[in-house]
């Protein structure tokens, strides 16, 4: 199979799915996962999130590996994926750009006490961190029915 915008095989195909609607499966997603480069290697966590006016937010710990990314970094990627085992299909949604710390007072006022950013692991997480995206690219699979 290759990357282009649909490709088959007699089992199922791929499809590209279009920015907007990468941004509606965004919305509605809870779990994610980062990846970046740390002073340990490449990493890639798992971890809630918020999807909200067109950036990825995340609450972490201040003494978390993801705390290393406050000051900013510009090389990071996120992707949420969802599964339907049942009917065969499944979508990935993937955001790559860059991430800083959240300072300003009134976005900071939009994300206290969402309900998706609670966090899900005992321990204090009051350090957010903004995924302002640089791209988002989404690809489907379906198996075809038989």
């Amino acid at each position: 199979m290759t990357d282009s915008d649909n490709s088959s095989d007699s089992t199922g195909f791929f499809s590209t799915i279009a920015e907007s609607e990468c941004r509606e499966l965004l919305s509605v997603g809870a779990i994610g996962r980062i990846a970046f480069n740390s002073d340990s290697g490449i990493q890639l966590l798992p971890l809630n999130y918020l999807y909200l006016d067109g950036a990825v937010y995340c609450r972490v710990g201040a003494a978390s590996v993801l705390a290393e990314l406050a000051d900013g970094s510009d090389d990071v990627a996120f992707g949420v994926d969802y599964v339907e085992e049942l009917f065969k299909d499944a979508w990935s949604v993937l955001v790559t750009g860059s991430i800083r710390a959240v300072t300003e007072s009134d976005e900071m006022a939009k994300l206290l006490g969402q309900r998706k950013l609670e966090p899900w692991a005992i321990g204090d997480r009051q350090l957010y961190l903004r995924i302002e995206p640089v791209t988002l690219t989404g690809r489907r699979v379906k198996r075809n029915a038989r």
